[in-house]
């Protein structure tokens, strides 16, 4: 979980001074009124103008250097707190992105993308707008609003009382309706990210959509959703609304309750000064209360995003130490399961007590029909998930004893489908190591793999910046491999290498994986006997077991080749 004490103590000295301008513009805010008290109190009286010109004077300029002071100082306030937001969104946002890549992969799997995107984006910014601006924003009302009833009751003790017993009336009816709207607030927040999670699926899936023709189907669900959101947040401001007049209500209540208890005398010593300076402290009382009422919506989302920021940090079992373990320097590419059992977060078995060995130099085919294990078997020697029991060993050390940093330092995984980079091609290739290589060094492994003339046609060749748009399937794939060369591991794993490629590039591979891998451990998940040809082993996943098969198990039936 984040430690949001620890991050806002980071900031204690400019929240310290923060709380003193605070105090000292309330401070001022409430002598400004006795200023105009006293000046009307000044021309009200029977004294000549000549006589009293040099004391107005004095008071009007004391009235315009305050105000000017004033202003200084809420300008000096509004910008230490704007810094402290935007600091306070960079470090929680930091310390999330840091935390969010430690997660294991079985965390990844459980959440949505959509969901990363929005607690990373608009959630930290609710936080640090609630920290940054708006708690401040209420301890400057809240303070105002002491130091307004303690002038009152040196001015007159009832006009304070009324105040005090109208606020908690105010305190009350705000309470009540602020709990409907936290859960409207809460509600419509749900709906919204649910929302963004469709969004996210129906961009992905925009060409499924147009093949099947299912547009108005999801336009309908689109509309349900949006239907629902406008529903909440119809709900959430209809509850808001009465807020002001709940507001001006108990305002105007106040004022005309002084006022006729001065009109009908029963207050003494009351006389027009005071009556603008009890109205105007009546004014300065409800301003912050406007306030308050105001950004009543930011404290609902800076709560709300605070616990979903909590609920996705989740505890210490979701993160993956890469630095624990031996740091070994070289794995040789001997890899051993013995009885080895695995399930996905306690849900059904995916492998039981599964048991083989694959040695050091050797090229194995790992096969079985969709859903057996083959990626899970994968996953589990890339350390991505942690097993159930057994053991998993690496030149005969525990998999739990090596830290995940050298295993995967020494494993290249060329995925089926790979991700490119927003980045150059030459960040793309040795995406890590980039200074350890020349760019002679990058064309030859280009050359080799067959995409070099792809990169010739860039303006900036391996320095251009390329996307996941800049290359079709099968070049990426290529690109895959092109990393890989660059890594130089002892441990290659492909996910059926040559699915999206043509066959001269086929041929290019398997010449790769023949020649230049020649004396590394490759692994090959593979759907056809094609990929594997001259492998030294076939590993095939069924009923949860891996069962060791050699070449003459792949039977050609009607032309065509398949496993058995």
């Amino acid at each position: 979980m984040i430690n949001l004490k620890k991050i806002i103590l980071k900031y204690k000295y400019k929240f310290l001074l923060v709380i003193l301008l605070i105090i000292i513009i309330s401070l001022i805010n409430t002598f400004l009124p006795y200023i105009i008290k006293q000046t009307i109190a000044l021309v009200k009286s029977d004294v000549v103008f000549h006589d009293i010109k040099q004391k107005l004077f004095s008071l009007v300029s004391v009235y315009l250097i305050t105000t000017l002071i004033c202003a200084i100082l809420e300008f000096l306030k509004s910008t230490i707190l704007a810094k402290n937001t935007q600091d306070l969104i960079y470090d929680i946002r930091k310390t999330t992105y840091k935390r969010i890549m430690d997660f294991n992969m079985d965390t990844f799997s459980n959440m949505h993308i959509s969901t990363l995107v929005t607690r990373m984006t608009s959630d930290i910014s609710n936080i640090g707008e609630f920290i940054g601006r708006t708690l401040p924003m209420f301890l400057s009302s809240g303070v105002f609003l002491i130091l307004v009833l303690i002038v009152m009751s040196f001015v007159n003790i009832y006009f304070a009382i009324i105040m005090i017993v109208s606020s908690i009336f105010l305190v009350v009816a705000v309470l009540k309706i602020g709990k409907k709207m936290a859960y409207y607030k809460k509600r419509e927040i749900e709906i919204t990210e649910n929302l963004n999670d469709y969004f996210g699926e129906t961009f992905s899936s925009i060409k499924t959509t147009h093949i099947f023709n299912i547009q108005n189907e999801r336009r309908q669900k689109f509309i349900d959703y949006s239907s629902a959101e406008l529903s909440m947040s119809t709900k959430y401001f209809d509850s808001q609304s009465i807020l002001t007049p709940v507001r001006s209500i108990t305002r105007y209540f106040i004022i005309s309750l002084i006022l006729y208890l001065c009109l009908q005398g029963k207050v003494a010593n009351i006389d027009i000064g005071v009556i603008y300076l009890v109205v105007s402290y009546i004014d300065k009382f409800f301003e912050p209360l406007g306030n308050m009422l105001y950004h009543y919506e930011d404290i609902q989302k800076g709560k709300i995003s605070m616990h979903r920021i909590d609920e996705l940090m989740g505890t210490d079992e979701n993160i993956e130490n890469i630095y624990q373990g031996e740091n070994t320097e070289k794995l040789y590419g001997n890899i051993k399961f013995s009885n080895v059992s695995f399930s996905y977060s306690n849900k059904k078995s995916i492998l039981e007590n599964v048991n083989f060995s694959i040695n050091e130099g050797e090229r194995v085919a790992l096969i079985g029909e969709t859903g057996a294990g083959k990626t899970t078997i994968v996953n589990l020697i890339l350390g991505f998930y942690k097993i159930n029991s057994g053991n998993i060993t690496f030149d005969g050390k525990n998999i739990d004893d090596i830290s995940l940093e050298s295993l995967r330092k020494n494993i290249s995984f060329i995925q089926q489908s790979p991700y490119v980079f927003n980045d150059t091609i030459k960040k793309n290739i040795v995406v890590n190591n980039e200074n350890n290589f020349s760019d002679e060094k990058i064309i030859d492994i280009l050359k080799l793999v067959g995409l070099y003339n792809k990169v010739t046609n860039f303006k900036n060749g391996i320095y251009e910046i390329v996307n996941e748009n800049s290359f079709s399937k099968g070049e990426k794939q290529l690109l895959a491999f092109a990393r890989a060369i660059a890594k130089d591991t002892s441990i290659y794993i492909f996910d059926e290498p040559t699915s999206n490629i043509d066959v001269k590039n086929e041929q290019t591979i398997k010449n790769i994986i023949s020649e230049v891998l020649k004396d590394s451990t490759v692994i090959i998940i593979a759907h056809r006997p094609t990929t594997i040809e001259n492998v030294d082993k076939i590993l095939k996943v069924q009923n949860k077991k891996v069962v060791v098969k050699s070449r003459k198990n792949i039977v050609h039936i009607n032309n065509s080749e398949k496993f058995t």
